[in-house]
């Protein structure tokens, strides 16, 4: 993608130098602009370095061949950054004022515009900016923040810009290429669970989330409604997920049907205590030199989603440590699977916790896929399979 990327006047100026890294980082063509008072915070020489580009500033206009750049640039990128965008500079584009090279290009530019406000709180709740920021937001303007926070000015309140992590994330949900799975709704189920001894102990398992969380993101990116059912992680919730946190089997159970009815697609990537302790107790128990636990088995889940599947797709994970194809057939038969993910467990515990996986993917019509790639780029490729098999 072509990013224009235009940077204000403004303390916040120093994280626009995070964000144009971070996006040069996945592959995008980055131009920078900046305003002459954003040359005062951040130096110019900073972002040609981040891109290989020239900076263009009000003290080192277009020359020669690239005379005109303050209308190509504009005009033959995919969209416009502003950030930090200050107070003037939106009530300049919002009135058509172009008498800076960065609003120059703003009033030139044929594509999408992504204002991220940074400033006081009292000059963002300024009622000649919101009416300002109301006129570009019916322009089809996008606004990414601000957000409520500790201010530079030391003052506490909304005007805060987004970090970088955020920021990063919302443009790759507006910005992502593939929108094919718009208007479908996908369940996932994420993580361990924890099953309590007493207070203080429980039984679980080494599942870090990671695939689960990297369906949800990837699928969100596409254009999915997600519900993102997870058990206890460390792990941030994607942008545009919905989030319903549990702990124990029974309660992941309920959740997963209370929600499967109105889900098009099931992917049960949690990794479910199969055990639970028969009798837990209400208290800390005393260290012993020896304790016994009777465990009994937790409800399976898919077998009980299997009874109440109608046009869903369902799709769920395996872990084994031997007999990987075996044991993966035999479960998406017994299942009623439309798919099944198995990964092959090694002795060091790999894939917990890595951002990669090598995995076998079978489906009941017979197909067969192997994969060794990261967590993404794998739920990436189911959601490439599975879309045949979903109505638009």
């Amino acid at each position: 993608m072509k990013i224009l990327f235009g940077i204000c006047g403004g303390i916040s100026a120093y994280k626009a130098a995070s964000f144009v890294s971070s996006l040069v980082k996945e592959g995008n063509e980055v131009n920078v602009v900046m305003t002459q008072n954003a040359t005062r915070f951040v130096s110019p020489l900073t972002f040609e370095a981040l891109t290989k580009n020239v900076c263009y500033s009000d003290s080192n206009l277009p020359s020669g061949k690239d005379a005109v750049a303050h209308i190509t640039l504009p005009q033959s990128s995919d969209v416009f950054v502003i950030c930090p965008a200050t107070a003037n500079t939106i009530s300049k584009i919002a009135l058509g004022i172009a008498d800076n090279l960065l609003t120059t290009m703003a009033i030139a530019r044929k594509c999408p515009l992504v204002l991220v406000p940074a400033m006081n709180d009292v000059m963002w709740s300024n009622p000649s900016l919101q009416d300002n920021v109301k006129r570009l937001l019916a322009q089809d303007v996008i606004f990414f923040g601000p957000t409520y926070g500790r201010l530079a000015c030391e003052s506490v309140g909304s005007g805060r810009m987004l970090e970088v992590s955020e920021l990063l994330e919302m443009f790759n949900y507006h910005f992502y290429p593939k929108k094919d799975f718009v208007g479908k709704r996908i369940l996932i189920t994420a993580g361990p669970t924890r099953e309590p001894i007493d207070p203080v102990r429980y039984i679980s398992n080494r599942s870090s989330g990671k695939m689960g969380f990297a369906f949800a993101q990837i699928a969100s990116l596409r254009g999915a409604q997600v519900k993102l059912i997870s058990g206890p992680t460390s792990l941030s919730t994607p942008y545009m997920v919905e989030r319903i946190d549990i702990e124990t089997t029974e309660e992941m159970l309920k959740s997963v049907l209370d929600n499967f009815e109105f889900c098009d697609v099931l992917v049960m990537a949690a990794a479910v205590s199969d055990f639970k302790v028969d009798q837990q107790s209400s208290k800390k128990i005393k260290k012993k030199n020896s304790l016994e636990l009777n465990l009994i088995a937790n409800p399976d889940i898919l077998k009980e989603i299997s009874s109440l599947k109608k046009n869903q797709v369902v799709i769920g994970f395996a872990a084994e440590t031997e007999n990987l194809s075996e044991n993966a057939s035999k479960k998406l038969v017994e299942k009623k699977l439309d798919y099944i993910v198995a990964n092959r467990i090694s002795e060091t515990g790999f894939p917990f916790g890595s951002e990669n996986n090598e995995v076998l993917i079978l489906s009941a019509s017979g197909e067969c896929y192997e994969l060794n790639s990261t967590k993404i780029d794998i739920a990436s490729f189911i959601l490439d399979i599975i879309k045949e098999r979903i109505s638009f």
